[in-house]
């Protein structure tokens, strides 16, 4: 292919034009891929939403301990980058939906390689349910007190000692 005077291929200036018999014709330049740390955030949150919507919730948690073998635990800033990318492409994980908010992030750390506890909880009064990320007992990037939770399940990466027992983490 003949290079242009830019030095580029095919004819592109990288300036949104492109030459074609001699005239300059303006193209819009439409880049299809997504930005640098959108697509992992984006898969998560969607594997999250086809759990919760597939899963009844006993399917669910055992869904997510198989998932948990063989993770590293996640520090507390991995945990919060993983939520926060998660809120950052999702408006339904940024508002009230916390169930799929937490296995979204759970599951975006876990694409990464690391795994922190997955907690679902309720509140006896007044009566409220929620599920959240934590790691090493605090909550990551929680506006909501937690105190009066009761947690129900609490699903984290288990050690080699915990696997030989078959121990629930």
């Amino acid at each position: 292919m003949r290079r242009h005077q830019t030095g580029s291929r095919r004819g592109w200036t990288g300036r949104g034009t492109r030459r074609h018999s001699g005239c300059v014709r303006h193209l819009r330049l439409v880049d299809r891929r997504l930005p640098p740390r959108r697509g992992a955030p984006l898969l998560a949150v969607g594997l999250g939403r086809l759990l919760i919507a597939c899963c009844k919730p006993y399917r669910l948690e055992r869904v997510l301990r198989v998932l948990a073998r063989g993770a590293a635990p996640a520090s507390y800033a991995e945990a919060l980058r993983a939520r926060s990318d998660v809120v950052s492409v999702s408006s339904r994980c940024a508002g009230q939906y916390c169930l799929e908010r937490s296995v979204a992030a759970t599951l975006l750390a876990r694409l990464r390689g690391r795994w922190p506890d997955w907690v679902s909880g309720v509140s006896l009064v007044p009566f409220a349910a929620h599920a959240w990320i934590e790691v090493d007992g605090r909550p990551v990037g929680e506006s909501l007190r937690l105190d009066g939770f009761q947690k129900n399940i609490v699903i984290g990466c288990r050690g080699a000692a915990d696997q030989a027992e078959g121990g629930r983490a």
